[in-house]
């Protein structure tokens, strides 16, 4: 981890002590200390603070949050009256967030970081279809593996085979860059519960909803809408005959692109550009709920009123040489009526399900005490 700038001009703002100072007192209001008192440097909630501050900070494990501990101690002591000049070694943090109830942590966690990030008044002025879609957030639904849990058994023919441990569940806000609730499970299926608990918990009002196919259910849906906000969410065929008509949809316009006796005219647009040795030119296109024909298929799928299909090809092209292309097509279903006065309204979408791609990193190094 790179060294942080010295903390010398640093200017004390009482903003972030107030916030510093209500987050502890969130945290000795909401959780015990299970450490033994007689052995106790620094309290919980101060320890905690700097943990999720280092993790805020881009710190990925107990290491680098012993360095940051180290390196921002002149600044943190600002912030953070009474702290003294110990550094716990990482064994120590280690040590320390094991100890801690992690659903208690992540309820306080919740309860604190959404609050000021979507406030109730937002929600008035930002309801589905209240906002340019442009100005809307995306609130990506991600869960990550925490690698600390899993664990080798030994199975009937005496293989040891790993097994997964803990994921955690997360709530990434793109407009304000954080993963602001998040939920531990216990297996890979139990994401979707997740998702539907702690959209009954905080506010993402006006919000677009995104996630994995593999959250795609009728159940999720619902939680969105009651929720008041959007949702854009991919598809895969496990999930049922919408898939199928999906693509059958999309098939027909490819067939008969002028046909208006289903639809009107398709939204679409085209972005290309190059990475890595390959040029993709990504498509997106995007077609009325009603381009699905049996209406039965439609209405298991609460709120839905377009679908979506971004097809991309990929082109070789190394030392000036372009090669083979291949040819990839995402599905996706969305709450959101299409806009045919707005121009941009395709290439708006496109950013919406790329900001999901690109969230997946962020949410890997924010989950606040994962992995430690």
């Amino acid at each position: 981890m790179a060294k942080p700038t010295s903390a010398s001009s640093a200017k004390i703002n009482r903003e972030v002590i107030a916030t510093v100072y209500k987050l502890q007192a969130q945290f000795r209001k909401d959780l015990k200390d299970p450490r033994d008192r007689l052995r106790i440097t620094y309290p919980l909630e101060t320890a905690l603070v700097i943990i999720i501050l280092a993790r805020l900070a881009g710190c990925k494990d107990a290491v680098e949050t012993s360095d940051f501990w180290k390196f921002k101690l002149s600044e943190l002591q600002q912030y953070l009256p009474g702290l003294g000049a110990d550094i716990p070694v990482p064994q120590t943090i280690r040590r320390l967030t094991a100890l801690i109830k992690i659903d208690e942590l992540m309820g306080t966690i919740t309860e604190y970081f959404a609050a000021p990030i979507l406030k109730r008044e937002e929600l008035e002025q930002s309801a589905p279809g209240g906002q340019p879609l442009r100005q809307r957030d995306v609130i990506s639904a991600d869960g990550q593996n925490l690698r600390g849990t899993n664990h080798v058994v030994i199975d009937e023919d005496g293989n040891a085979v790993t097994k997964n441990g803990y994921d955690i569940v997360s709530l990434y806000s793109s407009k304000h860059s954080i993963a602001f609730s998040q939920k531990v499970v216990d297996t890979k299926n139990q994401e979707a519960r997740a998702i539907i608990e702690m959209l009954e918990r905080v506010n993402v009002g006006g919000g677009i909803l995104t996630w994995d196919a593999l959250n795609t259910h009728p159940s999720t849906l619902t939680a969105v809408l009651k929720a008041k906000a959007d949702y854009v969410v991919a598809l895969k065929h496990n999930a049922g005959n919408v898939t199928d008509h999906v693509e059958g949809a999309f098939s027909v316009l490819d067939a008969h692109p002028n046909d208006r006796e289903f639809w009107k005219p398709a939204i679409t647009s085209t972005r290309t550009y190059k990475q890595s040795g390959r040029i993709y030119e990504k498509t997106i296109t995007l077609l009325p709920a009603s381009a699905i024909t049996d209406a039965t298929e439609r209405k298991k799928w609460p709120g839905l009123q377009s679908i979506i299909r971004v097809r991309t090809h990929r082109t070789l092209c190394r030392r000036g040489e372009v090669g083979k292309t291949s040819i990839d097509d995402r599905y996706f279903i969305s709450s959101l009526k299409l806009d045919y006065s707005d121009k941009e309204y395709s290439q708006q979408m496109q950013d919406v399900i790329l900001s999901r791609w690109a969230v997946e990193r962020q949410i890997s190094h924010q989950n606040l005490i994962a992995d430690f």
